[in-house]
């Protein structure tokens, strides 16, 4: 996605509609999105061993949905809302799932840095969309003019370009930078 961005995208910014900085902010806004990444990874979701067993134990049990059990993988008491999880193979504390994106669990110590990754790359999305969207207008309004694009139909009269043939152009000469955003 980024190399895509870099070679494609970034050679159209500065433009009419988009000032310089954004192409620093893009690296920043790439940069912060692999550090929240990595430390969302790799951060401990809350293990739940025989020597930190006294550290999770905070939650009370209320023996009507949380009732104290044994984990019989473990065989370790396992603290209120606790699970273990089979991809990772350990036991979580405040287990919430185990996510494909960051190949680790989501726990009591990572949660808010799952929360974190989701909205920051959410933001991130709605940050791209907005850089193609002013990308894609400079190119149809100021570089080729598409307003006033038109074409000679059978009997030779002057017909404005539609919508969609505008797209089409567009997407002909710059696919890349269209399909992007």
């Amino acid at each position: 996605g980024f190399i895509h961005y870099y070679m494609h995208c970034l050679p159209h910014i500065p433009n009419t509609r988009l000032s310089a900085w954004h192409r620093l902010s893009s690296y920043a806004a790439m940069l912060g999105g692999f550090v929240i990444f990595f430390l969302a990874s790799f951060c401990d979701p809350g293990t739940v061993t025989s020597a930190n067993l006294h550290r999770f134990s905070t939650v009370h049990f209320d023996n009507v949905i949380y009732k104290p059990k044994m984990c019989t993988t473990c065989m370790l008491p396992r603290p209120a809302r606790s699970k273990h999880c089979v991809i990772c193979n350990k036991c979580v504390a405040r287990f919430d799932h185990h996510c494909p994106w960051l190949n680790s669990c989501v726990g009591e110590r990572n949660y808010r840095l799952f929360l974190l990754f989701l909205i920051y790359h959410s933001v991130l999305c709605f940050y791209s969309f907005f850089i193609h969207v002013q990308i894609t207008m400079s190119l149809a309004i100021d570089t080729y003019q598409l307003h006033d694009a038109y074409y000679l139909d059978a009997a030779g009269r002057r017909q404005s370009v539609s919508a969609l043939q505008a797209f089409q152009y567009l997407f002909m000469r710059h696919n890349i930078v269209v399909a992007i955003g």
